[in-house]
């Protein structure tokens, strides 16, 4: 029966006590991602919201599961505000969806979508070809170049005799 008591009460007590721990411990919040309005293809720029007065100790950021190359973070250390600017030069092809995911150690991965634009190249009206920019004649002056050389220097030659 003294058991019986010691159980209740234990589990009274940490029906009791585990609540009003719970609450202390707060889920780790989620960073958030998201493009800079000046940010213009193939140069994107982000900003990466943490929590206040979270140093950042390394960022992660793939673009379409691939690692992004020369990654430039500010306020690397630590921002008293959180924010932080991430900036890196695209390498995806024109008309791909494009999912950019930033992973920082000790908080849940920040993920964010934009479409690469597509080229607007228009075929050049004056693709003509002119005979100045033809092989042949290249081979022509520098063959006529060369003879009028020799024979400057072989009528030099014979004028010295």
């Amino acid at each position: 029966m003294r058991y019986l008591a010691v159980n209740v009460a234990a589990f009274v007590f940490s029906g009791l006590v585990a609540p009003t721990l719970a609450l202390g411990q707060q889920p780790t919040p989620k960073p958030n991602l998201t493009a800079t309005p000046g940010s213009v293809f193939p140069d994107r720029t982000y900003m990466l919201q943490l929590p206040s007065h979270a140093a950042m100790p390394k960022a992660f950021l793939t673009e379409n599961g691939i690692p992004v190359t020369n990654l430039a973070i500010s306020a690397r250390g630590g921002s008293a505000i959180g924010t932080y600017v991430i900036s890196y030069r695209s390498l995806l092809p024109p008309q791909v969806k494009a999912v950019v995911r930033a992973r920082i150690t000790g908080f849940p991965a920040a993920t964010t979508t934009y479409t690469t634009p597509s080229l607007n190249v228009t075929a050049s009206e004056n693709f003509e070809r002119r005979w100045r920019d033809s092989r042949y004649v290249t081979i022509f002056v520098i063959v006529a170049v060369l003879a009028l050389m020799a024979f400057a220097v072989l009528g030099r030659l014979k004028h010295r005799d």
